[in-house]
């Protein structure tokens, strides 16, 4: 693991990192973190406008920025 890293994706969740139109970025360009599989929560418990918010196109939209290297 590089020192500047924050890790490598849990077992079983894939990630993506797209730009403001949810298109996906090369490694080392910063964008929005998205999420999916099974570790990641279907939802906000009868919050139905804020998951609908969050979770877009089958991934949840965390709100967080972040880069991917060559390596994920």
């Amino acid at each position: 693991m590089r020192l500047t890293s924050a890790g490598r994706r849990a077992i079983g969740v894939e990630i993506r990192i797209v730009d403001k139109t949810d298109k996906d970025l090369a490694p080392g360009e910063i964008g929005e973190i998205l999420l999916r599989g099974a570790h990641v929560s279907p939802g906000y418990l009868h919050q139905h406008d804020m998951t609908a918010e969050t979770y877009r196109g089958g991934w949840m939209h965390t709100g967080d920025l972040g880069k991917m290297d060559q390596e994920g």
